[in-house]
């Protein structure tokens, strides 16, 4: 958990949560997540286009911003999650990359 702490609190954007979690055999369990805080200065609610060009051409201190979504997209459907907004994001980003 020390890992997980270190990466996604460093810069307080995210707050952690632990909430329920409700797996497809019926069982619920509680989750460590990590979820934004809307008041922090990197938060950015912007539309789609904007996120897809941001995510094209950003790179973090592990990567290009577009792996990540790519991992992420992928991690998603592994697990039987379909999201389309990820999907669409996913497309327009790999189609703004230089």
């Amino acid at each position: 958990m020390a890992t997980l702490r270190g990466r996604e609190l460093i810069t307080n954007a995210y707050e952690e949560r632990v909430l329920p979690l409700n797996l497809a055999d019926g069982r619920t369990v509680e989750a460590v997540t990590y979820v934004i805080r809307r008041d922090h200065p990197q938060y950015a609610c912007v539309d789609a286009e904007t996120q897809a060009r941001t995510i094209a051409r950003a790179r973090g201190q592990r990567g290009p911003n577009i792996d990540y979504l790519t991992r992420t997209a992928a991690r998603l459907v592994e697990h039987g999650i379909r999201d389309s907004e990820i999907e669409a994001l996913l497309a327009r980003a790999r189609a703004l990359v230089p």
